[in-house]
């Protein structure tokens, strides 16, 4: 019958509720160091139009890089793994800049025939929106995506960090403390 339930609720899979369960990711240490952006990145422009470009879109390119690093999702990046990935992302993220601000410059280009078109650039931009639009879904990079990854963010490194340093503050004061006891007769 139309618009009656099939299965009762107690049947269907996952009847607990909710949508399984999260994701804990500790938080860095006071030590750590994001990564530096990919080499192929910074390499000379042969083509004296994007050359011209180039620092700006390395600027703009260089803070998306370092804001990721910065963001709590960041922290459930494998390094081994996912790297390849995030590359492949800051790269098209360098490239949409380049172009985009190539395309500004130039919007129309003489086509083949020497009428005026659109800057086939457009596209490849359009393209690249896509592959950043993706990688910024599989990493957790907009608010939904963080919400379907259900991170959950735990201090336990961060607090054993603090810890040990403080034990071996603690060591030290004591070590400091049982030499101003020993009394040099020596010198007595």
């Amino acid at each position: 019958m139309a618009g009656a339930r099939q299965k009762a609720p107690a049947l269907l899979a996952n009847n607990r509720g909710g949508r399984g369960r999260g994701l804990v990711v500790s938080t860095r240490g006071d030590t750590w160091r994001a990564p530096s952006l990919p080499h192929i990145i910074s390499t000379p422009l042969v083509d004296p139009v994007q050359a011209r470009f180039q620092p700006a879109a390395l600027r703009q390119t260089r803070k998306v890089w370092r804001d990721w690093w910065a963001a709590q999702p960041s922290q459930a990046v494998d390094m081994l793994s996912d790297m390849a990935a995030l590359d492949m992302w800051i790269i098209c993220i360098f490239r949409r800049e380049l172009y985009t601000q190539v395309v500004i410059a130039q919007p129309l280009v003489k086509g083949s025939n020497g009428q005026a078109m659109i800057n086939p650039l457009e596209r490849t931009i359009d393209k690249l929106s896509q592959r950043i639009e993706r990688a910024e879904m599989h990493f957790g990079m907009t608010p939904l995506a963080r919400f379907r990854l259900q991170l959950e963010y735990s201090d336990a490194d961060h607090a054993a960090e603090k810890m040990a340093k403080r034990w071996q503050r603690r060591e030290r004061e004591e070590q400091a403390a049982v030499e101003a006891d020993i009394i040099d007769l020596d010198a007595v």
